[in-house]
């Protein structure tokens, strides 16, 4: 069960959607405004997989509220759902740290796939890799890059932090820093 926390000052919509999200098998709480969700995210750490966070909020705002998770170094899933849907309003939102848009008013099941789009991506990135694209050494990986020794391959290019060079299609550049 997937532990979602609903950012929303308007309590109908607040809700609405902890009793869609729990009518779809997840537990969802609510904060009022973005200083109660600052505190409950960074100050009493309690882990959540997903964030629906409003912009306009009293006090902090959506915005403020992602900016602040981010540079906290805290990674949660966001997707700001708000009335504000002009083009740089969304631009704002994933320049703040946002990882989806949503505009007022919506559509329940676009809302809820898209939420559910978020809790997917954040199971399969805290998932291990496994059979072919795993590691065959805990410091080697299949294709040669070697994050200990700074080695990194992508592409056919390999990339030598250690020894400050580029490698691709035979031919070595010598890099500078």
């Amino acid at each position: 069960m997937s532990r979602v926390l609903i950012v929303e000052d308007e309590a109908h919509i607040a809700t609405g959607l902890q009793f869609n999200l729990q009518a779809e098998g997840h537990s969802a709480s609510i904060a009022g405004d973005g200083e109660t969700a600052l505190d409950v995210l960074l100050a009493k750490h309690e882990d959540f997989d997903a964030l629906v966070l409003d912009v306009m909020l009293p006090g902090k705002d959506g915005f403020q509220v992602a900016n602040e998770l981010r540079a906290a170094r805290n990674f949660i899933p966001i997707l700001m759902l708000t009335a504000r849907a002009r083009p740089e309003d969304v631009l704002k939102g994933f320049a703040s740290g946002a990882d989806d848009y949503v505009a007022k008013p919506f559509e329940l099941p676009i809302f809820l796939a898209r939420l559910q789009g978020l809790l997917r991506r954040r199971e399969w990135m805290q998932q291990t890799p496994t059979g072919q694209n795993s590691p065959s050494k805990p410091e080697e990986s299949v294709d040669g890059s070697n994050q200990e020794f700074g080695i990194f391959s992508f592409n056919g290019r390999t990339i030598d932090f250690g020894n400050l060079e580029l490698r691709s299609n035979g031919a070595t550049t010598h890099l500078t820093v």
